[in-house]
């Protein structure tokens, strides 16, 4: 991948810091020579390196060909970039992948690429056509060899638009956000567009050349350090400052605190889970709308505002076009009744004599929604857990199904029930507990976020997340 971050070798003087140099030329990520250098990737791996391994950094920004080339000889100690086939030869990598870039295919509107890549983006179409790859893009280049794909080159992702724009090639895979960038800056934006589809999400690691001092300690403790910021969440906490809104994966969900909620610290800690995930298994940032359920589901299902999935759901329906995702929680469903009734059950089909208060599209344990189905308990629906509660408390039902913590989370903090906190309490008996999932469409992008969000999720500590969040809940 072009744009690539390099860590400079310290002068005598200067043995204990870290000199950090950036591809001068690769807005909006970095951009300006020597000290000038800036950007947003700038600042992020500037807060990364520095709190993992407590190393002093200095920026600077060089030529990437150069820049390659003096790691390469050992003059410079390191890269940030895809660990390409060819780089590996002279570097050592860290295991934790430190940033992510969405690669995309950009051709001229109205070619006959763009006729063909509507129909399909699969390899053999885009073995049709001319591509055009930057110099030093290793991913772009291990994806042409692999799949047999013929290529010529150009020095800059300038040289690769005005080649696409003048039909002297055809496609142009790269990195979308710098590529979007240069578009507009060249005027091309109403003749060049970008396809949809994610080619993928390029991975970027350390990588330390074999001849540098820091390819030792230094890498383990950079390892050590980036996966203690993933556990606790600073990771992604960093990574949504710095990323491009483009970058955003846009997930629907409902109010429900504690597990999620827009007036809850990190969003509510089922919120905090699925973000931390990403950015530890994809480095994507996360971006929740709160819908009603029912919505939220049709919303993923459809990709409207951008939504490719929802959570926390208690199972995701494989038939209605979703996957599953590994567990990100435990939901207790248990019975709310007012203490002055003598509500008496001991399985669900003793709740068939009482009016049973629920919301709408959630699911509840699967013999209780069998008795619904089939005609044999009245239930009484309501939006969302508060207005059940509410028509608990004022006699319309007689109890209401609802998850344990949220019921207590609503008595203990909601303004409008706080009046009811003597008249309702839960029933020692539950229903049962549910894990609960993200569900994410089941297209061949989903299936490539859900396999690294999976892999994420396994480097989240979920005890640590909850514990955080009542930490600041009593705070507050």
């Amino acid at each position: 991948m072009a744009a690539c971050i390099l860590l400079a070798s310290a002068s005598l003087a200067e043995a204990d810091e870290v000199n950090v140099v950036f591809n001068s030329d690769w807005n909006p990520y970095s951009s300006g020579d020597g000290a000038r250098v800036s950007g947003d990737l700038v600042h992020f791996i500037s807060e990364l390196v520095e709190e993992a391994t407590g190393q002093r950094i200095r920026v600077t920004g060089l030529p990437w060909a150069r820049a390659q080339r003096e790691v390469e000889l050992g003059r410079l100690d390191a890269i940030v970039t895809y660990p390409s086939s060819e780089r590996l030869g002279y570097v050592n990598a860290s295991k934790e992948a430190v940033f992510y870039l969405e690669t995309r295919a950009f051709l001229r509107v109205g070619s006959a690429a763009h006729s063909a890549l509507r129909k399909s983006q699969d390899i053999e179409s885009h073995r049709l056509f001319r591509h055009c790859v930057m110099l030093g893009d290793g991913w772009s280049q291990d994806f042409m060899d692999t799949n047999r794909i013929i290529f010529d080159t150009a020095r800059e992702t300038d040289g690769c638009l005005k080649q696409i724009d003048a039909g002297r090639q055809d496609i142009f895979l790269h990195v979308s956000g710098t590529t979007r960038y240069s578009i507009e800056r060249l005027g091309l934006s109403d003749r060049i567009i970008a396809m949809p589809k994610v080619y993928a999400s390029v991975p970027f690691h350390l990588l330390v050349s074999k001849k540098s001092r820091f390819s030792g300690e230094f890498l383990e403790s950079f390892d050590r350090g980036v996966a203690r910021l993933k556990e606790t969440g600073r990771f992604a906490a960093l990574l949504a400052k710095y990323s491009n809104p483009e970058d955003e994966l846009v997930l629907a969900s409902r109010n429900w605190p504690p597990f999620v909620g827009e007036n809850l610290p990190f969003g509510g800690g089922t919120n905090e889970i699925v973000s931390r995930a990403f950015a530890a298994g994809n480095g994507h940032p996360v971006k929740t709308a709160s819908l009603p359920w029912k919505r939220a589901i049709a919303y993923a299902r459809t990709g409207t505002n951008r939504s490719i999935g929802f959570f926390p759901s208690t199972g995701c329906d494989l038939d209605a076009g979703f996957i599953q995702s590994d567990v990100i929680g435990i939901s207790t469903l248990a019975v709310a009744e007012r203490r002055a009734n003598d509500v008496s059950w001991n399985n669900p089909e003793d709740l068939c004599q009482y009016q049973v208060g629920t919301v709408v599209g959630y699911a509840n344990t699967k013999e209780f929604d069998e008795l619904v189905q089939d005609g044999l308990v009245s239930t009484v629906s309501a939006h969302d857990d508060k207005a059940n509660l509410l028509k608990l408390a004022e006699g319309k039902t007689e109890i209401a199904l609802i998850d344990s913590e949220v019921f207590r989370y609503l008595m203990s903090e909601d303004p409008d029930l706080a009046q009811y906190r003597g008249v309702l309490r839960l029933d020692e008996k539950v229903m049962g507990q549910r894990s609960l999932h993200l569900c994410l469409r089941n297209d061949a992008y989903g299936r490539v976020l859900m396999k690294s969000f999976n892999a994420g999720l396994k480097k989240v500590n979920q005890n640590m997340v909850w514990s955080d969040l009542q930490a600041r809940l009593d705070a507050r």
